[in-house]
């Protein structure tokens, strides 16, 4: 499955919402099945949250989320609070949350999220994401930091999110000398969902152009056999806007990673 994520700041603009009305159709033109709501927030209102979820089911998406956890002791409450409304009337199968790591003990938050959906049953698999720098803002390998939280919490409904821009981000900042590096074995092995999208220089977040850097088959090549996540484009329009449009940038985007994809199967 291929999917957008589409940007949300907590409170539901239909207005806004009009304005990504072109890149929205556009996107279901090329074959995306999914939208990630970006940046839900602890402390967004569910009834918000809600109304944005139903805008893109009601288009025919399915759905994941970005969240965000802030510590083990508050992480059931940071993530599953703003989702408290669209829960218990899940319409589709289930639903994959993206986090990032903390500064901190990520295995306890994760196995507290962990402990918190097999209670209630839900229909809910956590991916912790590696990030550009080490959660304490270090330059360090955030793939293998997350990694190893992942394997000790050793769930079957934890995983990863592989940010493929953030790793390539990551080796060209500290392994520039080894361009082909790629994440262990054992890595992809757990990644569940993914964030994609491409460099200029080191800035993150653009479209999968010419313009921009980023090793879409060689990244995919050993995810792609077995992976049955959501390959999941992650733009950030405000970046590029003066010279491409978001339909525009998801279009691009979307034939390249089709394209990539279709070279591997």
């Amino acid at each position: 499955m291929t999917g957008i994520s589409i940007p949300f700041n907590g409170i539901y603009d239909e207005e806004a919402m009009e304005e990504f009305l072109p890149a929205l159709r556009q996107a279901k033109d090329l074959g995306a099945e999914s939208i990630e709501i970006r940046n839900v927030r602890p402390e967004y209102d569910p009834k918000e949250v809600a109304k944005a979820v139903d805008y893109f089911t009601d288009f025919g998406f399915q759905i994941s989320v970005h969240g965000a956890m802030m510590s083990p002791e508050t992480a059931v409450e940071d993530v599953f609070a703003p989702l408290s409304e669209i829960l218990p009337g899940l319409k589709q199968k289930s639903l994959n949350i993206t986090v990032h790591p903390f500064d901190g003990d990520n295995t306890a938050a994760l196995t507290r999220l962990s402990d918190h959906i097999i209670k209630n049953r839900l229909p809910v698999t956590i991916a912790l994401e590696n990030n550009r720098l080490m959660p304490d803002g270090s330059q360090g390998d955030c793939a293998e930091y997350i990694l190893d939280a992942v394997k000790k919490t050793d769930r079957p409904n934890v995983g990863i999110c592989f940010d493929l821009g953030h790793y390539l981000y990551f080796v060209l900042k500290n392994h520039p000398e080894k361009p082909d590096m790629l994440p262990s074995k054992e890595f992809y092995s757990r990644v569940i969902h993914t964030h994609i999208h491409a460099l200029r220089g080191h800035s993150t977040h653009y479209p999968l152009t010419e313009e921009y850097y980023m090793p879409l088959a060689e990244y995919l090549a050993p995810l792609a056999p077995s992976f049955s996540g959501i390959f999941n484009l992650e733009l950030s329009f405000n970046k590029f806007a003066d010279s491409m449009s978001p339909a525009d940038a998801l279009a691009v985007s979307m034939k390249s990673l089709r394209a990539a994809l279709s070279a591997l199967s």
